[in-house]
C-alpha cells in the first residue's frame, strides 16, 4: 500500500447543456506528482477562471500540509516525532487522518496508512536489482505497522506515533482529499458545474437539471480498450491498479500496493473503481479492495447508497455491488465477462 500511480480515468464526453452565454474554463497542472485536471462553467467568465485558480491554490494548500516529499509538512512532522511525542497538527489533518483511521477499522486493517514504515523494503522503481525481502526483513517491519497503535487526541488536536520507525503515509488519500477541497472552491453561485481530476480520482459538480458526466473506466490490463462508461452527477470515482508500477522476480510478478497485514504485494486483483460522494473515501477504498479482493471487499464495503465498487480480478472477471448493475454501459464488445454481484 505504498503511494502508487492510479490507471487514469479517460473522459469520454464532457457533456454540457446548450447555454449560449456560457464560459468554459479548462485548466491542467502537475501537482502531487500527478496531473490535475480542472474544467468548470458558468455565465461569468472572469468569476469561473478565478474559482479555478482558487481551486488549483486548495490543492496545493492539502499538499503542503500532508505530503511526505516535503520536510516541512505536518505529516513528515508527525514521522519526525515518532517515538518521542505527539506532533500538533491542524484540524484537517487531524481530519484526514481520522478518515483514515475509519476506512481501516471497516477494512479489517486493509487500509491502513502507518504501512509507510514498510517502506525500503520492496523496491519498484527499478533503479536497483529487484529482491524479496526476507521473512525475517518483512517481520522486523511490521512489528512498527498498525493502526490501531496511531494515537489521535482530537481534543489536544495532536497525533502521536509511540515507537520510533513508525510512520505514516496519506498517499492512498490525500489526492481524494485534495480534489474534494478543490471541488469545494468550486461550489459556488455562478459556476454551473465543475469537474476536477488528480490521476485516478475524481469528482464531479452539476446543478439541478445539467446533463451528467460521461466518463470511461479504464481496462486495468489493456491501456487501449475501456472496461465500461458510466454517468455521473455530484459524485466522486477513484480507480487503483496493480499492472503500472511492478517488478517482475524469477519470473514472479509483484505489484507495488502492499498488503500491510502481511507486508507483501496485494495479490488476485487487477483493479478497482469504487463511486462515492466524497473522493477522499473513494481513494481509500479502491486501495482497500486492492488488497481485500473480490469477495472479501465487497462484504466489508459500506452499505449502499453510500458506495459502489467494480472489482476486475486477476483472471479479468468483473465483480460489482447491485448499485452498479444498471449504470456501467460495457463498451464495445468486451473481451472480460461481466459478472454483476447481484
Amino acid at each position: 500500500m505504498i503511494p502508487r500511480f492510479k490507471i487514469l480515468f479517460l473522459i469520454v464526453g464532457l457533456i454540457f447543456g446548450v447555454h449560449c452565454r456560457s464560459a468554459r474554463v479548462g485548466q491542467a497542472e502537475t501537482l502531487m506528482g500527478t496531473l490535475v485536471e480542472i474544467t468548470a462553467e458558468g455565465r461569468d467568465h472572469k468569476l469561473v477562471e478565478a474559482r479555478v485558480a482558487l481551486a488549483f491554490e486548495e490543492v496545493r494548500r492539502v499538499d503542503r500540509l500532508i505530503s511526505t516529499f516535503r520536510e516541512d509538512s505536518e505529516l513528515s512532522r508527525i514521522n519526525r516525532a515518532a517515538g518521542v511525542a505527539p506532533v500538533q497538527v491542524s484540524p484537517e489533518v487531524l481530519e484526514a487522518i481520522e478518515r483514515s483511521l475509519e476506512v481501516s477499522r471497516l477494512s479489517d486493517g486493509a487500509f491502513d496508512i502507518s504501512y509507510a514504515a514498510l517502506g525500503g523494503l520492496w523496491d519498484f522503481s527499478g533503479e536497483k536489482p529487484a529482491r524479496v525481502p526476507e521473512a525475517a526483513e518483512i517481520a522486523a517491519r511490521l512489528k512498527r505497522v498498525g493502526w490501531r497503535r496511531i494515537q489521535v487526541d482530537r481534543s489536544a488536536g495532536t497525533v502521536f506515533l509511540p515507537e520510533a520507525g513508525m510512520r505514516l503515509d496519506l498517499g492512498a488519500i490525500a489526492k481524494g482529499y485534495a480534489v474534494d477541497r478543490a471541488l469545494a472552491a468550486l461550489k459556488v453561485p455562478g459556476v454551473d458545474r465543475a469537474l476536477v481530476t488528480a490521476g485516478g480520482d475524481l469528482r464531479a459538480f452539476t446543478r439541478p437539471g445539467e446533463k451528467p458526466w460521461r466518463i470511461g473506466i479504464q481496462d486495468p490490463a489493456r491501456r487501449d480498450r475501456l472496461l465500461g462508461e458510466l454517468e455521473i452527477q455530484n459524485q466522486a470515482v477513484a480507480t487503483s491498479g496493480q499492472y503500472e508500477r511492478f517488478v517482475e522476480i524469477q519470473g514472479r510478478r509483484y505489484g507495488h500496493i502492499l498488503d500491510p497485514r502481511t507486508g507483501r504485494p496485494a495479490e488476485g486483483v487487477l483493479g478497482a473503481t469504487v463511486i462515492a460522494s466524497e473522493a477522499w473515501e473513494a481513494d481509500a477504498w479502491a486501495t482497500a479492495l486492492l488488497v481485500l479482493g473480490p469477495e472479501q471487499g465487497i462484504k466489508l464495503l459500506p452499505s449502499p447508497p453510500g458506495i459502489e465498487a467494480l472489482i476486475v480480478d486477476a483472471k479479468g472477471r468483473w465483480h460489482a455491488t447491485p448499485g452498479l448493475a444498471g449504470r456501467i454501459q460495457p463498451a464495445p464488445s468486451p473481451s472480460v465477462p461481466f459478472l454483476f454481484r447481484l
